[in-house]
């Protein structure tokens, strides 16, 4: 690990719905020697819609976010908001339903090994969506057994992830109101403020979500999000199927859906890969 950083400062998001999660969370990080810093989430259950209203604007063809989901956008700005106040460079940004590798507190101690410039770097991987991520070749090191590596277009997940205090404030700026999840929103080149940062991925990833694992979940820390989400699917596909908004969606976006495999695109991607020496791999989390 490159030294000559600050140790990072750890802003760990507490769901006060659950206990569970708290004690859980909070006995890891103390375990492992990580300082960290307690931020109350914003319990979307108890928004009134007014709340909601002056923050959040659905994009006509999305399917709309839920409370929990509005709730979790404006807990990550809280922290946004103490990162751009504070005199540190970087911070983490961490959910508590997170799993973390035995190095993550070597990971904290020394900011050292950041790339110069770098707006955000993802610690973490989810194994739920089994996607493919396009990365650059060469990366940094980070310890003995990772590396840091630019990221490139859409990855879901902001459970844990570092951020610069500059980009911080940017995200303050852009997220007054929103339209979109956060992850979406950071991650996402063609719909969110990822064109207008420099991501970094860790890899393999110290941390994961216990939603996004390939084992069983883990009691008492259940995503709240995903059981939102489920709940409420039936009646949100009845809404998609009567907006006219997404029909006409989805009948302007098959041109483009069908150019995805056009010769001129595979053109485009070969040029990525080998030219611009970039390849595209399943993030993996390692303990």
């Amino acid at each position: 690990m490159i030294l000559g950083g600050r140790t990072l400062k750890v802003y760990l998001i507490n769901l006060d719905r659950s206990q569970v999660r708290q004690a859980r969370m909070s006995a890891l990080l103390e375990a492992a020697g990580v300082a960290f810093v307690r931020v109350r989430a914003v319990d979307g259950q108890l928004l009134s819609q007014a709340d909601i209203d002056s923050v959040y604007v659905p994009r006509p063809a999305d399917v709309p976010l839920t409370k929990g989901e509005v709730g979790c956008f404006l807990s990550h700005r809280a922290c946004f908001e103490r990162i751009a106040a504070d005199i540190d460079p970087y911070a983490v940004i961490l959910e508590d339903d997170m799993h973390l590798s035995q190095d993550f507190a070597a990971i904290c101690a020394d900011s050292g090994w950041i790339p110069a410039g770098a707006d955000l770097v993802k610690l973490e991987t989810s194994y739920k969506y089994g996607s493919l991520v396009e990365i650059d070749r060469h990366g940094v090191p980070v310890g003995d057994s990772r590396r840091c590596h630019r990221l490139h277009g859409w990855v879901s997940g902001t459970g844990a992830y570092v951020v610069s205090r500059d980009a911080a404030s940017k995200l303050l700026d852009m997220t007054a109101k929103f339209e979109t999840p956060i992850d979406v929103l950071i991650y996402d080149p063609l719909i969110g403020s990822a064109r207008h940062f420099k991501i970094q991925q860790v890899v393999p990833a110290p941390c994961i979500q216990d939603s996004g694992a390939n084992w069983p979940t883990t009691p008492g820390i259940e995503s709240i999000l995903a059981s939102e989400r489920k709940a409420s699917a039936g009646d949100r596909e009845v809404k998609r199927q009567r907006s006219l908004a997404g029909k006409v969606w989805r009948e302007l976006k098959r041109p483009f859906e069908r150019l995805l495999i056009s010769p001129h695109i595979r053109i485009r991607e070969f040029f990525r890969l080998v030219v611009e020496k970039r390849r595209k791999i399943i993030i993996e989390f390692r303990r």
